[in-house]
């Protein structure tokens, strides 16, 4: 079988709809931004209404004619998501790219002190809700013969452990997992699922590690690019796994970090 390109340009995203999820701000709004650059149409999903809008105006500035469609969802609620998913399709009539950017972490300190309830919750968030949206998605992408499912872990969890982050970890690397095993069951439809797993990147969820004097020396002394990531950064490999660029690119967890775990294992 030969594999035609949908366009001369393996990143051209044009006539692709993507949604993202935490996509108002940090590493969700520049991978939004950058793929409305190269074509597709983006939801930009969030919370809060007023934040979403305030992104989609950031991205629909670029353009004579709006590339972004602001939608507030609660990603753990099953009926937000429905709401997602139908104000998409009503929009744009399809949905090529999830981008699983949304994450909770509210829990720092030892197992032992972990509660289940605690612990059930950051699940739910973080590998509950991505399932419940892939499957959404999935029907159509089959149907297609087309989609790009990306999931944002962190090496904390995918590729280093933790002993203050066990919920955050768990649930990240059990996302990890999930994301593989759509790549496995849908490659062969056309269906590519990778995951990128963040170092520490300059963001707002992660102020207190990057604005930290002694979590900073740490990650600098052993990182061969010794700074914090840009969300730019996490954009431009978002941009290739959900392009034609990546088609031969499946099931694959990329540490984007600098050479920070490469560094530590050498």
């Amino acid at each position: 079988m030969v594999h035609e390109l949908s366009s001369a340009d393996p990143f051209d995203l044009t006539g692709r709809v993507a949604v993202i999820t935490g996509s108002t701000r940090g590493m969700g709004l520049a991978a939004a931004q950058l793929l409305a650059d190269h074509g597709a149409r983006v939801a930009l999903v969030g919370r809060q209404l007023e934040g979403c809008e305030a992104a989609a105006d950031e991205v629909n500035a670029r353009f004579d004619e709006p590339r972004a469609l602001p939608v507030a969802c609660n990603i753990g609620k099953e009926d937000d998501r429905q709401r997602l998913f139908d104000a998409v399709l009503a929009a744009w009539g399809r949905i090529d790219i999830l981008l699983c950017n949304a994450s909770l972490n509210i829990w720092i300190g030892p197992i032992a002190e972990l509660e289940e309830g605690v612990l059930r919750k950051t699940l739910d968030m973080n590998v509950i809700a991505n399932h419940a949206l892939m499957k959404l998605v999935l029907p159509g992408m089959v149907e297609r013969g087309w989609g790009r499912i990306v999931t944002t872990t962190s090496i904390v969890g995918s590729v280093l452990g933790s002993p203050t982050d066990a919920a955050y970890a768990a649930s990240k690397a059990a996302l990890e997992a999930l994301t593989k095993c759509v790549a496995v069951e849908h490659g062969a439809r056309g269906v590519r699922a990778n995951v990128i797993a963040p170092g520490t990147f300059r963001t707002e969820m992660a102020r207190s590690l990057w604005d930290s004097p002694e979590h900073m020396a740490v990650y600098e002394a052993h990182n061969p690019v010794p700074r914090p990531g840009e969300p730019e950064e996490f954009a431009g490999l978002a941009l290739l796994l959900c392009s034609d660029a990546a088609g031969y690119l499946n099931g694959q967890m990329i540490p984007l970090d600098g050479g920070y775990t490469v560094a530590w294992r050498t």
